[in-house]
């Protein structure tokens, strides 16, 4: 049986008019922004935040794995 790898994801939160959106963070190819681990994913979800110009939150999110 083949396991598969744990990666994560960065998730934005944007406010809607029925409470929060979440969106994945894709890469120029239009795939789901994945890295290998937790740490780099929240190092750049933290920069994004820290970039935000509207305030958006980002989140960390595991994708994969078993």
């Amino acid at each position: 049986m083949e396991e598969k790898r744990k990666s994560f994801a960065v998730i934005k939160e944007i406010p809607g008019p029925n409470g929060m959106i979440e969106t994945v963070i894709v890469d120029a190819h239009s795939e789901v922004l994945e890295f290998d681990s937790f740490d780099e994913a929240d190092n750049i979800a933290k920069i994004m935040e820290a970039n935000s110009n509207h305030g958006y939150k980002y989140k960390v999110r595991t994708v994969g794995g078993s």
